[in-house]
């Protein structure tokens, strides 16, 4: 009854032993649980160092302001550079502020900010694919025009590309990532998938090919994450996470209640929360307009002129 109350603990009938993913939440639970427990050393120095992350971390996304090396920093509101410390931190996440918190900046200055942290400060090397909705594939272009310190190639993503890509940012509309087979193919230094709750499908062919694409960093954007249920989180934490978050079933099993209906199983909410939310605490940050309004500016208006076609 005790191993129960870790999260994500299981057990392996054939071994007839219990075992827990590397999670150092889990394992800071089970000590909980049994505090006079033998722990080897080696698994004590780990669970230190991610404990340590795990709190600076948190203090990076509870801060009210952050010091960065990226260029731009000064034009950014302390809340924009707060995330930004978070996400360049955590090297990966979901980036759930808001809608007019100005995700797309926060999440250009954190690949720029990892980049100097790296010491790839002038390198033009990386190769980074934006996944987005066809109608933000413009927005993102020229937000990178404005907010990337120097000339870097866009690319959008039409047909097939052979061999690897060249260095610079590759913007894709949903619905063509499970059409171009060089997108899984290739190791990208970031993928960036906005409205990321369009993969909240598990079994759909955009969710399917965007989760098996390879990236050294994966970060996720949506206002909305959950957009119906608490299963909709399951596929985007699989694409950040796919070692921790493994199994469908299991996070269902643990997170998801429900009730046996005419047709199986019906979903009717959520269930321990607080030990979802605790999981997440190193992986998503968002914020409302309430939560920042003394740091917004007055409404800027802004006229756009638009060429009618036929």
């Amino acid at each position: 009854e005790g191993v129960r109350k870790v999260p994500g603990a299981e057990f392996d009938r054939r071994a007839k032993v219990w075992k827990i993913p590397m999670d150092e939440h889990a394992l800071s639970v089970l000590m909980e649980v049994f505090p006079d427990a033998d722990i080897e050393q080696k698994v004590m120095d780990w669970a230190k160092e991610r404990l340590d992350r795990r709190q600076q971390l948190v203090n990076a996304k509870t801060a009210a302001d952050a010091d960065l090396f990226y260029e731009r920093a000064a034009d950014l509101r302390p809340y924009q550079r707060a995330a930004v410390r978070f996400l360049a931190l955590a090297e990966g996440g979901l980036l759930a502020d808001e809608m007019g918190l100005g995700k797309t900046v926060e999440m250009l200055a954190a690949l720029r900010e990892m980049e100097i942290m790296d010491g790839d400060g002038t390198k033009e090397l990386s190769t980074y694919l934006i996944v987005c909705p066809n109608s933000m594939r413009d927005v993102w272009e020229r937000e990178i025009r404005e907010w990337w310190p120097y000339d870097y190639p866009i690319y959008h993503v039409s047909g097939e590309v052979k061999g690897a890509p060249p260095y610079g940012f590759w913007i894709c509309n949903w619905e063509r990532t499970h059409r171009r087979q060089f997108l899984g193919q290739h190791l990208w230094s970031a993928i960036v998938c906005d409205e990321s709750h369009r993969m909240k499908g598990r079994d759909t062919k955009q969710s399917k090919a965007v989760r098996s694409f390879e990236g050294r960093r994966r970060f996720l954007l949506s206002g909305t994450p959950i957009k119906n249920e608490v299963t909709d989180l399951w596929p985007q934490l699989q694409f950040l996470e796919p070692s921790r978050w493994t199994s469908y079933w299991k996070f269902f099993d643990r997170y998801v209640a429900w009730k046996e209906g005419f047709f199986g199983k019906e979903i009717t909410g959520a269930r321990n929360e607080e030990e979802l939310r605790q999981r997440l605490a190193t992986t998503v940050i968002g914020r409302t307009i309430d939560d920042v309004d003394l740091q917004l500016p007055d409404l800027i208006k802004r006229r756009i002129t638009v060429e009618l076609g036929k």
